[in-house]
């Protein structure tokens, strides 16, 4: 990145708070609760600690709570935050305070990026945002917890330590050792030589309980870019691909049609562009290399569910539609999910669903949070639209850490 300074001057940090839902929490489904940590600052405040931080805020404007409640949650760590403040203003920039903002932005700017911190403290909750500075998280034990890496320069290598950490890479390009040593959760690891002017990097996976030197993963595994939930496919390029014939049930297909023609109005509406939508005649192999694929329908009005339907965790049948152990008529619901695409592993497959925050986004970012996990079966009687606090979900879950049903 080519920033040198954070400076927050209005909206949310947290979810619960900032929505007034304190003593409402349970009206919402446990994954989305739980898919509150994609966003909320509090549970990464941590991860200020090695950049500089000026926060403004009007005085009286409401949106002040949440740079005090974030001050609160960096004391709790031993950083400290400064907070300029406009006297007797609302939702806007103070002119003095303005002026002591920028004078302080730029005194960090003109000191420049520290790229090599001696310390680093990272906290994540997901793959999605997996890496600081020279600290990179390869893989949780599970997702959507708490995952802890304290790591320090030494005069000998490096000494960390984790939490809901099982493979981690460090990549430093200042270690003092031409032979280091990695102390890793207390135990003592072999490292590559350094050489001058060489890239240097080590990565180390967790195996019954025990680090070793990492190998690549011969199994599917969640890892950054590719570990959920369905909201993750459209922060990148996709294709939505349309049924072709008539499906197993009639009014599955209009559910179908409604919830296609609702995404693609929503996409529009909140992103100002137009998704991309085929046929799967059209579906070409570029489209399978470089995009996800965003598949509608059932098996027979979609050939290409109907072809990787195998390689999916599911079992879907005109009669029934078993996901997690679980029977549900197959006239009467359909799954959503996102897994990794069996014609191409590093893209993305989704089944029947837009971003699912849709009818609740447009109002507030505070509310462009994921309303599914990874997985759901949907009653088709229910809408997009009313599918409020897990309203129409029948049954939803989150994959494990090999994109096994948990």
């Amino acid at each position: 990145s080519s920033w040198a300074a954070v400076n927050p001057g209005a909206g949310f940090a947290e979810t619960e708070i900032y929505q007034k839902l304190t003593g409402q929490l349970d009206q919402f489904p446990w994954y989305e609760k739980k898919l509150w940590r994609l966003y909320d600052a509090f549970d990464y405040a941590i991860n200020l600690e090695n950049t500089g931080l000026v926060a403004y805020s009007g005085e009286v404007d409401k949106q002040k709570e949440a740079a005090d409640l974030m001050e609160t949650a960096l004391k709790s760590h031993g950083i400290g935050m400064t907070h300029i403040i406009g006297p007797k203003t609302g939702h806007k920039y103070e002119p003095g305070a303005r002026d002591q903002v920028e004078e302080l932005v730029d005194r960090i700017v003109g000191r420049g990026r520290n790229l090599i911190p001696k310390q680093v403290r990272f906290a994540t909750y997901t793959l999605k945002y997996n890496r600081m500075h020279w600290v990179t998280v390869d893989a949780l034990a599970q997702h959507w917890e708490r995952g802890v890496v304290n790591a320090e320069l030494t005069s000998t290598g490096i000494k960390a330590n984790t939490r809901n950490v099982t493979a981690v890479t460090f990549s430093p390009m200042n270690l003092r050792a031409s032979r280091p040593q990695v102390e890793l959760d207390g135990q003592i690891l072999s490292a590559p030589r350094v050489y001058q002017l060489a890239d240097w990097s080590v990565s180390y996976r967790k195996v019954d309980g025990k680090w070793e030197a990492a190998k690549p993963a011969d199994a599917l595994v969640k890892k950054h870019d590719l570990q959920g939930p369905i909201d993750d496919a459209f922060m990148n390029s996709f294709v939505m691909v349309e049924p072709s014939a008539a499906g197993w049930h009639r009014h599955l297909d209009e559910w179908v049609k409604n919830e296609l023609a609702d995404g693609l109005f929503q996409w529009r509406r909140q992103f100002r562009g137009n998704a991309r939508v085929k046929s799967v005649a059209d579906v070409n192999a570029a489209d399978i290399e470089n995009s996800n694929l965003v598949l509608w329908g059932d098996p027979q009005s979609n050939p290409l569910i109907e072809r990787l339907l195998p390689f999916l965790p599911i079992d879907w049948t005109p009669k029934s539609l078993t996901m997690a152990g679980q029977k549900h008529e197959a006239s009467k619901s359909a799954p959503a999910l996102i897994y990794p695409n069996p014609l191409n592993p590093k893209k993305y497959l989704v089944l029947n669903s837009g971003f699912s925050f849709a009818h609740f986004g447009a109002m507030s970012n505070s509310r462009q949070t994921p309303k599914l996990p990874d997985w759901a079966v949907l009653d088709i009687g229910v809408s997009a639209a009313d599918r409020k606090q897990g309203k129409g979900v029948l049954a939803a879950g989150f994959f494990d850490e090999n994109w096994l049903v948990q």
